[in-house]
């Protein structure tokens, strides 16, 4: 009788710990990122973007440079105008660069403009607040212009030759004359944007940030990881689906948190997991790429899923305030 007593109590305890270490929140490695981390970032992306420059010519070094110089000017003269803080904040050449690394070589200069006005006007006011990442502005920005110039955000290059080209996930939907082996979408031999066609590249960048402890492996490990089973599940191509769009990019780069909020990690993967659920979904909804709108909408979804936030949503529940809610949504627009 003792012995199945011992037995149930030391279950007891490894099921309450496993819960634990899962719902717990985790520490933040750091509470902001120094100019070397983001120096650290900006290597990760560096063999991704010299390799897009390389494939698609002159025109992607154009777009890339353009706008790291946009995203840092617009920023400064933001804070000129607005008497804000005269300094130049070093993690929007980063987010330039991420700007011009998911954008296809063959977009309008004029849209790359417009597309860093966007943003810089969405972080500083819609998107403020910290508890948004600085990711999802990019994000919803570029998601707003494609809706807008749908035909131009959907126009391909083709690496060395630069024909309009479709994504090779495309050709799950589509009549697709010839499909890329796995071995040229992995190194990055197809039509995609400029910085999210070799996956080996990405993947070193993203590998090169966990070793420096920069990013958490546990958001892209779920997200690569969910999406490869949806593929098997449906019985999708399971090359073009994680090779042939940008989940890899996403998962690495546009889906981290950099500014080492702690979480329990269980969220992570949960955001993960939905990230790669939203991304099958609005593929099979469009028929085309849609790895940066599930992310965008992920972000939206998770950034208000927060203790203070479910209490304060239960207590709404319970005695609705409208005047309140309505006050604490005028706040997000004020600059």
């Amino acid at each position: 009788m003792k012995t199945k007593e011992n037995a149930f109590e030391t279950l007891k305890t490894y099921i309450s710990r496993i819960i634990n270490y899962f719902t717990s929140e985790q520490s933040p490695i750091k509470t902001k990122l120094s100019k070397l981390d983001l120096a650290e970032i900006f290597i990760s992306l560096l063999p991704a973007s010299v390799f897009g420059a390389l494939v698609f010519g002159f025109k992607a070094v154009v777009i890339l440079l353009l706008s790291v110089i946009l995203s840092v000017g617009l920023d400064f003269l933001w804070r000129l105008i607005f008497k804000k803080e005269k300094r130049i904040d070093y993690s929007t050449a980063i987010i330039g660069l991420l700007v011009g690394l998911t954008l296809s070589s063959r977009l309008n200069i004029l849209l790359v403009v417009a597309l860093n006005v966007l943003l810089i006007l969405l972080r500083r006011t819609l998107f403020k607040n910290n508890g948004i990442r600085f990711t999802t502005s990019l994000l919803f920005s570029r998601f707003i212009l494609a809706v807008i110039f749908y035909k131009a955000f959907s126009c391909y290059a083709v690496p060395f030759v630069g024909e309009i080209g479709r994504l090779p996930i495309d050709s799950l939907y589509f009549s697709y004359s010839h499909v890329e082996p796995a071995k040229y979408l992995f190194f990055g031999i197809h039509s995609g944007n400029i910085g999210d066609i070799s996956v080996f590249l990405v993947l070193l960048g993203g590998i090169y940030l966990i070793f420096r402890r920069i990013i958490n492996p546990i958001i892209p490990a779920s997200f690569i990881l969910s999406s490869a089973i949806l593929s098997l599940i449906f019985g999708q191509s399971l090359a073009i689906s994680l090779l042939g769009g940008g989940i890899f990019f996403a998962a690495f780069f546009l889906s981290m948190d950099y500014s080492f909020q702690p979480s329990s990690r269980i969220k992570k993967i949960l955001y993960g997991v939905a990230c790669a659920v939203l991304t099958f979904i609005v593929r099979a909804i469009l028929k085309t790429e849609g790895v940066y709108l599930a992310v965008i909408i992920a972000d939206l979804i998770f950034v208000c899923i927060t203790r203070k936030n479910v209490k304060a949503f239960i207590q709404f529940v319970k005695k609705p305030d409208f005047k309140s809610l309505l006050n604490k949504f005028k706040m997000v627009f004020t600059v």
